[in-house]
């Protein structure tokens, strides 16, 4: 389950609002659980979508790019905030 929080690909010749966007399996009761920041990269690696996830180290952690991320930008790669210090997976 993932959220966008923040969309960095908006300008003023294609006007987007994704900020809020959810995964298919999003669950409001639940939304608790998203405590794992994320930060979706294209291949020039240009910062694309920020947002949160339920997970950061599984095969779900990749929802995001896989789900929205890639089809809508082409993001490359996903990076998870961990303790002060952004990893990619």
């Amino acid at each position: 389950m993932w959220i966008i929080t923040k969309d960095h690909c908006k300008d003023e010749y294609s006007p987007r609002d994704e900020a809020g966007r959810r995964s298919a399996n999003y669950d409001e009761g639940k939304a608790t659980s998203l405590v794992h920041r994320f930060r979706m990269y294209d291949d020039d690696d240009v910062l694309c979508y920020e947002g949160l996830s339920n997970t950061c180290d599984s095969t779900g952690a990749f929802g995001p790019m896989d789900d929205f991320g890639t089809p809508n930008v082409g993001c490359t790669s996903i990076f998870y905030l961990r303790g002060e210090k952004w990893e990619m997976l």
